[in-house]
């Protein structure tokens, strides 16, 4: 039987949550490798993420697309999970029980409920005993019990709870506290949490994948690596760069015209991603401005370490000739 093509809205809010296959939990390490990837998921597609709970036996997120990219995302971000947890593991074989679930979220009172049911996701686990003591739930970053993550978008606590943020932080927290006793809410149809408006109108939303703006304007992968192009070195990488960060294309696509391993253009990609979240710039802007210009996409030496290098050797062949 043919799976249903998921609902994917611009602009839409998601519940979504993967399950580990039996027998398998996320150790400390993992789930905070989870985080990370989460953040370059979330900078790549342009997500806002405005909770999440990484548990031992899987995750939950609420996360809002300004574009309709959340299967992409998710594939992207449960495979370069997977991918790591396995060579760290030596093993291989899913981390997650099938597909990832998504329930669309109506704003208001139900996205509200849903962000509570996250941050009491830990305590009905029985991971902890209170909201907020476990350190991998975004409940806990906002409150000081964890290093809260760049990626996490905490605006609409203000724009709910009213007052300053840290005020309105409190009040979140107790309404949190105050909801213990209440189960998740409900999937309504298995694909909404709201009313029952909400969920006719979102039926009424094309369930075929659209492409976005930024696919439709992409430049093809036979442009972007020509068959007169080297595909090694610093212009190897930063048209991958250019391929995966700025223009999304999937590791398959770029795999298969470059014959490099998934793998392998994942790395290139996390690591530009990375310098890039230090730097606090885009990801893949810098190098592919170089490359454009013809320059070297590495570090260039400054010029007076260089004119003081030439300087010392002059001195050293006068020496020579004495």
């Amino acid at each position: 039987m043919a799976r249903k093509p998921r609902i994917e809205q611009a602009g839409g809010i998601f519940w979504v949550s993967g399950r580990c296959v039996e027998g398998t939990r996320l150790a400390p390490g993992e789930r905070d490798l989870f985080l990370q990837l989460l953040g370059h998921a979330a900078s790549r597609h342009r997500w806002i993420c405005s909770a999440y709970a990484v548990l031992e036996q899987g995750y939950e997120l609420v996360l809002t697309t300004p574009e309709a990219n959340l299967s992409r995302g998710m594939r992207d971000l449960n495979g370069e999970f997977t991918q790591a947890v396995n060579r760290g593991r030596g093993r291989s074989g899913p981390v997650f029980h099938g597909r990832f679930k998504a329930a669309a979220v109506e704003s208001g009172a139900p996205f509200l409920e849903v962000c509570r049911a996250l941050a009491l996701s830990p305590v009905r686990a029985g991971l902890c005993a209170k909201p907020g003591k476990w350190g991998h739930c975004s409940l806990a970053s906002l409150t000081g019990g964890a290093a809260r993550p760049a990626f996490l978008q905490d605006r609409w606590i203000a724009e709910h709870f009213g007052g300053k943020p840290k005020k309105a932080i409190s009040r979140f927290e107790k309404f949190v506290r105050s909801g213990g006793k209440h189960t998740a809410p409900e999937v309504k149809r298995g694909l909404f949490v709201g009313s029952e408006a909400f969920g006719d109108e979102l039926q009424r939303v094309p369930r075929k994948r659209s492409r976005t703006p930024r696919a439709a304007s992409r430049p093809a992968l036979s442009a972007l690596f020509p068959r007169s192009a080297a595909l090694e070195g610093p212009g190897r990488d930063a048209r991958i760069i250019e391929a995966r960060l700025v223009h999304g294309y999937t590791l398959a696509a770029i795999a298969k015209v470059t014959g490099l391993h998934p793998a392998t253009i994942s790395r290139i990609a996390r690591k530009k991603e990375s310098e890039s979240r230090r730097d606090g710039e885009p990801a893949g802007r810098k190098e592919l401005e170089s490359w454009r210009a013809g320059e070297p996409v590495g570090k260039k030496e400054p010029e007076s370490r260089r004119a003081g290098e030439s300087e010392k050797k002059k001195k050293k062949k006068g020496k020579k000739h004495k």
